[in-house]
């Protein structure tokens, strides 16, 4: 063998290359790239297919495994994500070196490189290495660690959760979700997908080496690597044959040093081999292969081999770049690109925010080299040459000052927007709640509200007087929750409008909108004179229908906002002849709005309204030619059909909701029908079935379904599960307080005078741990009063008004209480009260007090 040195124009000297005369005949590399590149030409198969069709299997991606742990959705790259680490066990890294396109892209651009003559050498880190493990402990250990062993502890030892950590509910069960219809909604747009296919293929390879991004920032590698040692198929020696040459670690793109662990082993171990096989294709001796024995995990060195793995071990210190300081710098480095860049522009996702903290990471230690040592350079571009900087180091940079000034500037958005929405989380008042009218919030909430909208208003755009970039629709949401649960109802309204003009809402937040611009309105004819009074509330109404009108225009699909403004329209013109309704609120051109069985069974329900035997008819053909997968409007046209005689169609209908019923709620939906149509027998089966259904341990679900045996007679068995759901809600006192106050309800109107004192028990006992909330104090004193404990009842009313020292309602039924108690001057003061707050209550208090 000889060797060649050569001598750069630098001073540096090339690494020796051994010449051999022999040359493996195996080529796997081409195989493995048409393997990949029917991978691409499979995914451009799999969106034409959408496209031409509508509907196709779910996403083969692994991050869509996160529906799954989450919401319990059952999709196509869950499915493919398990079988690929059940593959990995035992296979080793096949599904990354042969299956993964970000691989593909990766090797792309490494051949192109190689066409230029560019040969990025690898960086070599270890701390920065924890970070796809790390991240795939956040994507996909997290979420089931926080539901099932971190919550229960906390419940467990009586620890109160943090209010800034969001709960997990249980564990819904497993749902089919292989077929989707909008195949794009959880990828990026395609503004996002370019440059993170620059970032994550050609600039991590570029600057970090051959599958760098692998190697430093994917969270499906991290784990794939943590099980990879368990599998017995692995690239093997035959020492006979091997030469120690070394071509087998060079010819290596998973940055392996293959020909050091093979003599150590006898097979490689390292978790970061992808199986690529050009070891085996390289290899002159055909001394390589892969083969089936014993794992890597516990492998122990060979016993020719101890002496000299001790001494190697010695000299793959010094291989990293970084001493054991500078990998604790270089964590840190990552740690903060990643957080700056991840959502930055709420666009940002996950994987690229990790491709750029990994190139960040090694271009920040690049700038740190070539600020203090003689020699830096970026491939045969000199940035520093015995001790002179040169151009190119110049403007590297003034690119890595402008690119920290950037991630800085990302950090301090990210961040101030995070305790934004922290605080938003911590308020924890429901927004059915808020829409009470005799809603006020506690302290504490009123506190969070005016820190969350001040953070907020902080993490907005520098032109809006922020340190971030503009607020989105969902931030503006929570800016209307806000500022509605400190009774600023115009300025929740406003943020409501935002969303309505730049964001996508959804029929449920327009009906938000409408209730706080009510709840305005209300407030604005309360400070007026009463012969104001009647102008404002016409002008409120017609702003009602504006806004429905607005939202429709750019969201023509809010088929529900649609059907709400036809019967506005319908009820209001019965008394004022100048609002009439018009028919062509239905006029749509889009077919897929107005063959959606939504909307043409919202057509069919003003037709009932109006009486019309034969546009309800055809209404129902029309929903039973669409054939509608959805159980939801199959029970709804069933009770079409039923309310216009056309029972066969109905119990076809509701038969067929049934066959695709998935989950509990369902099931109780057409339990709902059966009963409704005097078949408790049925409806009983359904409530059967709904027990033992997917979303049945939903305590909101199991309250339903115990209200559904009450109903159906099972009165003991409806109260104990009654009962269950409200103890799994303890750990949330508006929820705790929705069911219990539902419970007795239940009970009050059947009766049960031993549950309804047993539910007013717990509803005292949640009063008492939360005594700064005015309207438990309320809804207690309301079942209180139609008890003998009626004077109990009076100071629970009187603690509700004045802990809610800016709501009328809660003085006013103070007085109301007082007075039906013969106790005159009292109400009287209470009213009066009442009466001044609805003077004052147009202005709002000020943030600034509360500002960050």
């Amino acid at each position: 063998m000889a060797t060649r040195f050569k001598e750069k124009s630098d001073g540096s000297v090339s690494l020796p290359v051994l010449d051999h005369p022999a040359k493996s005949k195996r080529k796997i590399g081409p195989w493995r790239a048409g393997v990949l590149i029917m991978v691409y030409v499979l995914m451009a198969a799999h969106f034409v297919q959408w496209m031409i069709v509508g509907t196709t299997i779910s996403p083969i991606e692994p991050s869509e495994s996160m529906q799954t742990l989450e919401q319990g959705l059952l999709n196509a790259g869950a499915i493919f994500f398990l079988g690929a680490i059940l593959a990995t066990v035992f296979f080793g890294r096949y599904v990354c070196g042969w299956l993964c396109h970000i691989v593909a892209l990766e090797d792309f651009c490494l051949w192109l490189m190689g066409k230029f003559g560019i040969r990025p050498k690898p960086f070599r880190a270890r701390l920065v290495m924890l970070a796809p493990l790390t991240l795939g402990f956040y994507m996909f250990i997290w979420p089931s660690l926080k539901r099932f062993a971190i919550q229960p502890g906390f419940e467990a030892a009586g620890l109160e959760w943090p209010w800034w950590l969001r709960r997990t509910g249980p564990f819904p069960g497993l749902q089919s979700d292989l077929f989707v219809q909008d195949y794009w909604s959880s990828f990026p747009e395609w503004y996002i997908a370019i440059p993170f296919l620059l970032v994550c293929g050609f600039a991590t390879v570029y600057f970090l080496g051959a599958k760098a991004f692998c190697t430093y920032a994917c969270p499906y590698g991290g784990i794939f690597a943590f099980v990879e040692p368990a599998a017995p198929v692995r690239v093997r020696v035959d020492h006979a044959k091997c030469h120690e040459c070394g071509i087998c670690t060079a010819a290596c793109t998973s940055n392996v040093r293959v020909h050091e662990e093979i003599k150590d082993y006898g097979m490689v171990v390292d978790p970061g081999c992808m199986k690529t096989m050009d070891c085996i294709s390289a290899c002159p001796n055909d001394a390589l292969s892969i083969g089936l024995g014993r794992p890597s995990f516990g492998a122990p060195v060979l016993a020719n081999a101890k002496e000299a793995h001790a001494k190697s071990k010695k000299k793959a210190m010094r291989r990293y770049d970084l001493t054991w300081p500078g990998e604790i710098a270089a964590g840190l480095v990552f740690f903060v690109i990643f957080i700056a860049s991840r959502g930055m522009f709420d666009r940002i996702p996950m994987l690229m925010a990790g491709g750029i903290a990994a190139v960040g990471t090694g271009l920040s230690v690049l700038l740190w080299k070539m600020l203090f040592t003689q020699n830096a350079r970026i491939h045969r571009l000199l940035l520093k040459h015995k001790g002179k900087l040169k151009p190119a180091g110049v403007a590297f940079g003034l690119f890595m000052i402008a690119f920290w000034v950037a991630a800085l500037w990302g950090g301090a958005g990210n961040v101030t927007r995070w305790r934004a929405e922290a605080l938003h989380a911590g308020v924890g008042v429901p927004v059915d709640a808020i829409l009470r009218p005799e809603f006020a919030p506690s302290k504490q909430a009123e506190a969070r509200a005016r820190d969350s909208l001040a953070w907020f208003a902080r993490a907005d755009s520098i032109k809006n007087g922020g340190v971030g970039w503009s607020l989105n629709a969902d931030d503006r949401v929570r800016l209307a929750y806000l500022h509605a649960i400190l009774g600023d109802y115009a300025g929740a309204s406003e943020e409501l409008k935002a969303v309505v003009d730049e964001g996508n809402p959804t029929d449920g937040l327009i009906f938000q909108y409408l209730s706080i611009h009510s709840a305005a309105a209300q407030i604005a004819s309360d400070a007026a004179d009463p012969a104001d009074r009647e102008e404002i509330v016409n002008r409120a109404n017609q702003e009602q229908l504006d806004i429905m009108r607005t939202a429709l225009d750019k969201h023509p699909d809010l088929n529900n906002v649609r059907l709400r403004l036809a019967q506005s329209l319908w009820n209001i013109q019965a008394y004022n002849p100048s609002i009439s309704y018009d028919p062509a609120i239905w006029d749509i051109d889009d077919p897929d709005i107005t063959n959606n069985p939504r909307f043409i069974l919202n057509s069919g329900q003003l037709l009932a309204l109006a009486r019309d035997q034969a546009g309800m008819n055809e209404t129902l053909d029309r929903v039973i030619a669409v054939e509608s997968d959805s159980p939801g409007i199959l029970f709804e046209a069933s009770q079409l059909a039923r309310s216009i005689g056309r029972s066969a169609d109905a119990d076809r209908l509701t038969q067929r909701g049934i066959e695709l019923a998935h989950d509990a709620p369902t099931y109780i939906a057409a339990a709902r029908i059966f009963a409704g149509a005097g078949q408790p027998a049925d409806a009983k089966r359904m409530v059967s079935k709904a027990i033992g259904s997917r979303g049945a341990s939903r305590p909101g679900v199991r309250f339903e379904i115990g209200r559904m045996l009450h109903s159906l007679g099972d009165r003991d068995r409806g109260y104990e599960l009654m009962y269950q759901a409200a103890a799994d809600l303890d750990h949330d006192p508006w929820q705790y307080l929705a069911v219990l106050t539902a419970l007795a309800k239940i009970a009050s109107e059947g009766g049960d005078t031993e549950v309804l004192d047993a539910t007013v028990e717990k509803m005292e006992a949640l009063v008492n741990a939360n005594p700064d909330e005015p309207i438990f104090h309320h809804d207690l004193a309301g079942f209180l009063f139609n008890t003998p404990r009626q004077s109990e009842a009076i100071a629970q009313i009187i603690t509700a008004a004045e802990l809610g020292d800016r709501n009328p309602l809660l003085a006013e039924r103070a007085g109301q209480l007082l007075g039906a108690t013969e106790r005159p001057a009292e109400a009287q003061i209470w009213l009066d009260i009442a009466a001044e707050r609805r003077k004052n209550r147009l202005s709002t208090p000020e943030l600034s007090e509360t500002q960050p």
